[in-house]
């Protein structure tokens, strides 16, 4: 094939296309303690939690307003605004965690990892991975390569 298969770390684009920008907490803000003169407030969207959070510490509350940790099942991206606004609120995620989270981004950040076992293009745990959407033909161009070597 005339196309190569090589895989390239992809422009800034990728990461932001298609996704809602995220922001870090405020370094500028003290990170408060959570309360120990009552019972900790946990709002939870997740059933799991709901029903197995069962220590005296913690109580349940349906009012994400009166919480002090948040269990959210949705991705959650403004940060900034939540750690000046409630700095002594906890919640479930962490900053860009999508990257470790969607496929596709844990695919393109694996990648960077230089294993000299996989042949340099990311870890040897880590097959040859292509985004159909942004790399159709280097996928195609790996195919026909392994199909012209017999594999």
């Amino acid at each position: 094939t005339e196309v190569s298969s090589d895989q390239v770390e992809p422009d800034i684009s990728f990461f932001q296309t298609g996704r809602e920008a995220e922001t870090l907490p405020d370094p500028e803000i003290k990170l408060e303690p959570l309360p120990t003169d009552r019972k900790i407030k946990v709002y939870a969207e997740y059933e799991f939690i709901r029903s197995n959070l069962t220590h005296p510490r913690f109580e349940l509350t349906d009012n994400l307003g009166d919480a002090d940790i948040l269990w959210l099942a949705s991705h959650f991206k403004d940060y900034e605004n939540f750690s000046r606004e409630f700095p002594g609120r906890r919640i479930n995620q962490f900053p860009f965690e999508n990257v470790i989270t969607i496929k596709d981004l844990l695919c393109v950040v694996s990648r960077r990892i230089k294993d000299w076992r996989s042949g340099g293009n990311g870890p040897s745990w880590l097959p040859p991975t292509f985004n159909l959407k942004t790399e159709l033909k280097e996928f195609v161009s790996y195919y026909q390569q392994r199909e012209e070597n017999g594999e």
